[in-house]
């Protein structure tokens, strides 16, 4: 709340978090203006998104934890959930300025107007050293100059203070086609820093009770140049990739050289124990198997550009988009990411047996399809529930799960995929060759027991046949022959071994020669690197 001290006007930590939730409320009243601005560094169209889904996720945890509820306590743990929960470029650089926010608030009780003057000028000093290369004209100069405003206003009181960030916020939006050429050809202003004003005006209306003034959708939407639409009509942008290292195993300095070898537009920052990585690049699963070398990934999630770029580009042109019926993905894995992208997937999301995502991952990974109709391949019985979940998550979009129980079976139903035609017609060829794929997979007991009639001992490997567990034996490749003996293929067929994390090549070859041995000439058996972990072997049949 805002209180009187004095004739200074103050605020606390309830004030604070009540200010926040009211800049995020304009924010997601005003998003798809702020995402129809999104040109730079990629004309996606999810700017706005991401910086909405960041800063709610981080007033979540301080509303679940508001610690003390001091100031300083409770912008701590904003900073600390902005990390965790960061989204995207412009979410990972707005991450970084509300832990900035925290650093300059630390052990403030109550705020006056110079420790917001403090906090704003340390949040955008946080925004900058997180960036290896920064770029003005963008959310962080809209976020300096509002912060440089601040302190020069030397108001004693926090409305006075924050009505000068705001005003300057504004001006700044408004010169940033001055600072970056890309904005002045598209003819528009930055999106995250409009992002920034956008927060800011919302949490000053808050604290004065007075308007915020029309909201963004209800004035003319960005126009962008014609010429500047046309040039862009055949750029390529590949995969936006996101994962968060848990237990980092190199310093930040060396992830940072490490990840800049394979992409661009990289935003890597460090707190709490983890590494959040953001970058642009066309071969998302040669990132995780190098980054898998250098700690434990978590909240892995990559998003196919070129299909957001299309989408955004035909709706500022007026024509319709071509994706009809877009596909969310889940696996884990690189090799399977490299699979399932080159098939269509429109995003996929890091999960499995042992790493289920949540129902708001899937959905925010559903609302960055750029179609109407969105089909989920949870591709494990135990995530196909979650998935359920997350349509009443996903507003905008008309959602169907298809209960696919393996990766395999993800695969079969993406090669039946076409993003150009209806998802009833989709959804029919998709079951279909997911219902007529034989799947096995081989594992290895967590302990002693038996079932199905198979008696086995903790960490021996196993066999299941679609779900059901049928065999045990000494090594990988023998569970993984008997396997085959049980689905006897026979005619025209392929078989695949896609092999995962641990399994050498060597050892992928010695399985596909002892399957080969059973299945006879008639049957093409390959091997492919799956990458994913737990099971040395997943077995397809079509």
């Amino acid at each position: 709340m805002a209180a009187e001290r004095g004739d200074s006007g103050v605020l606390d930590g309830e004030g604070l978090l009540a200010a926040l939730s009211a800049g995020a409320a304009w924010l997601e009243t005003n998003v798809a203006a702020v995402n129809a601005l999104n040109v730079y560094p990629v004309p996606d169209g999810d700017t706005g998104t991401n910086m909405m889904l960041t800063l709610q996720a981080a007033l979540r945890d301080a509303r679940d934890d508001p610690g003390d509820g001091s100031v300083g306590a409770l912008a701590a743990v904003i900073g600390r959930g902005a990390l965790r929960g960061a989204r995207g470029n412009s979410g990972v650089i707005l991450s970084q300025y509300l832990k900035g926010l925290a650093g300059g608030l630390a052990d403030v009780g109550v705020m006056d107007g110079p420790a917001l003057a403090r906090g704003l000028r340390a949040a955008s000093d946080a925004a900058y050293q997180a960036m290896s290369k920064p770029v003005e004209g963008t959310m962080l100069t809209v976020g300096r100059e509002a912060g440089e405003a601040a302190a020069s206003s030397g108001a004693a009181d926090v409305i006075t203070t924050l009505r000068a960030a705001v005003d300057e916020a504004d001006r700044s939006v408004a010169r940033t086609p001055e600072l970056l050429s890309v904005l002045a050809e598209a003819g528009v202003v930055d999106s995250g820093g409009q992002g920034i004003a956008v927060i800011l005006r919302g949490a000053l209306a808050s604290l004065t009770g007075e308007d915020t003034g029309p909201a963004l959708e209800t004035r003319e939407l960005a126009v962008l140049d014609a010429g500047w639409l046309e040039g862009q009509a055949d750029e390529a942008w590949g995969y936006c990739t996101e994962f968060v290292l848990m237990e980092p195993t190199a310093l930040l300095d060396a992830i940072r050289a490490t990840m800049a070898l394979f992409g661009e537009s990289e935003s890597i920052v460090e707190g709490d124990g983890l590494v959040r990585v953001h970058l642009h690049t066309s071969a998302p699963e040669d990132v995780l198997t190098e980054a898998g070398g250098m700690g434990r990934l978590e909240q892995v999630s990559i998003r196919d550009m070129d299909q957001q770029h299309q989408h955004f580009l035909a709706g500022h042109s007026q024509d319709m988009s071509d994706i009809v019926c877009g596909v969310v993905s889940v696996a884990s894995g690189p090799g399977f990411v490299r699979i399932m992208r080159s098939h269509g997937a429109g995003s996929i999301i890091w999960g499995g047996q042992s790493m289920n995502p949540s129902a708001e991952e899937i959905a925010e990974a559903v609302e960055s399809i750029p179609a109407p109709d969105v089909i989920i391949l949870p591709n494990n019985k135990n995530i196909a529930a979650t998935a359920e979940l997350s349509r009443d998550l996903a507003h905008t979009k008309t959602v169907t799960v298809l209960p696919t129980d393996s990766v395999q079976q993800g695969i079969a139903a993406l090669l039946a995929y076409d993003a150009a035609e209806s998802v009833e017609d989709n959804l029919s060829r998709m079951r279909d060759a997911a219902g007529e794929l034989r799947w096995a997979e081989v594992t290895f007991a967590v302990r002693d027991g038996q079932a199905g009639g198979v008696t086995y001992a903790a960490d021996q490997p196993i066999g299941l046949l679609q779900g059901e567990l049928v065999t045990a034996g000494s090594t990988p490749e023998a569970v993984a022959r008997t396997l085959i003996e049980r689905i006897a293929p026979q005619g025209e067929l392929v078989v695949t071994l896609f092999y995962g994390a641990g399994v050498t090549e060597e050892q992928a070859d010695a399985a596909v020669d002892a399957v080969q041995a059973v299945c006879g000439d008639g049957v093409e058996v390959e091997a492919v690197n799956g990458g994913q972990p737990l099971y040395p072997y997943l077995i397809s049949v079509e």
